[in-house]
């Protein structure tokens, strides 16, 4: 038996949870922002406010790539779109990456810094 045309596709539920779940992410950074701050508060809100805005922007350009592709009359498959999005959020996780290590680097090195001119 075949599907009628009026009945919706399921095909795009990825995509709309996955930017669901970025909202969500971003609430919640917000709401850890709001605690009392701790250390261990102001890392889970740096890296929170960064991964859920990337999420959120990799499932918008996602859609976009989707739309542009489907008005030139190419469909691209569920797995190509689950496949950008993985591909987006690692590039962003890895530049989070560099830009703490940077920092921990920079740092040692002026800690390392300020006790070699101490003595």
């Amino acid at each position: 038996m075949q599907a009628l045309a009026s009945t919706p596709s399921r095909r795009h539920l990825f995509l709309g949870q996955t930017l669901m779940l970025g909202l969500l992410m971003c609430c919640a950074t917000t709401t850890v922002i709001s605690l009392k701050p701790s250390p261990a508060l102001c890392a889970v809100s740096r890296v929170g406010i960064g991964l859920s805005y990337s999420v959120v922007y990799s499932t918008l350009l996602v859609k976009l790539v989707f739309l542009i592709s489907l008005n030139s009359g190419v469909y691209l498959p569920a797995t190509y779109q689950v496949h950008m999005s993985l591909w987006q959020l690692l590039f962003v996780i890895l530049l989070m990456l560099v830009f703490f290590l940077k920092q921990v680097t920079s740092k040692l090195l002026l800690l390392r810094f300020n006790s070699f001119v101490a003595f």
